[in-house]
């Protein structure tokens, strides 16, 4: 089965903000400062691989949903 995609493969700090939630831009650049999400800089710009915010959804949903401990790198989502 082959997965279409409609969002481009990478996205500004903002809008990965806004794919993980609305999280905080002090949160996102917490996740990117701890290796949690893949960046790619051009220039000034930094930008973070869709798939890599995929994986980050899918590592801590699978966390979440084996208890109540979770690792989560000291990011507190939702918090700015």
């Amino acid at each position: 089965m082959t997965t279409v995609h409609n969002s481009p493969p990478i996205l500004s700090v903002n809008e990965s903000r806004w794919y993980l939630g609305g999280i905080g831009r002090t949160s996102m650049y917490r996740l990117i400062n701890a290796g949690e999400v893949d960046v790619i800089r051009v220039g000034a710009r930094t930008l973070i691989t869709v798939a890599s915010l995929d994986n980050y959804i899918k590592r801590h949903h699978q966390t979440n949903a084996a208890g109540p401990k979770c690792h989560n790198a000291g990011v507190q989502l939702g918090a700015s």
